[in-house]
């Protein structure tokens, strides 16, 4: 395995994690504090549980969605013989991805003053 499809692994892995997470927030309320909140916020102190669930849910699911993609269109395109994404493509794609991780960690920082 060449250090790129390792990191690929982790990254797909870190997306499933993250997707599970939300599903999680959205079916048994359940708060994910490595991701969606500090491990200082306890969830007996939370103020509006449904608010917080509407806030971060849908911003999770599609952190999740785009990390899984990150991570494995690049191992299993060349099986199922999807099209390479192009080079051209490479760099907005990249700057995309990284720019709503600093917009989910900006929403975290908010929903943990909002709602805790």
């Amino acid at each position: 395995m060449e250090g790129l499809d390792l990191m690929n692994v982790i990254i797909l892995v870190f997306g499933i994690y993250i997707l599970y997470a939300a599903v999680m927030l959205g079916v048994k309320d359940r708060i994910d504090h490595n991701i969606m909140a500090g491990r200082d916020k306890k969830d007996e102190m939370i103020r509006d549980m449904k608010g917080f669930k509407v806030y971060m849910l849908w911003r999770s699911l599609l952190l999740g969605i785009m990390t899984v993609f990150s991570g494995g269109y690049t191992m299993i395109q060349p099986q199922l013989g999807l099209p390479c994404i192009p080079e051209q493509a490479e760099i907005p794609l990249t700057l995309l991805y990284v720019g709503y991780i600093c917009f989910y960690l900006y929403s975290v920082q908010e929903a943990s003053k909002k709602f805790w």
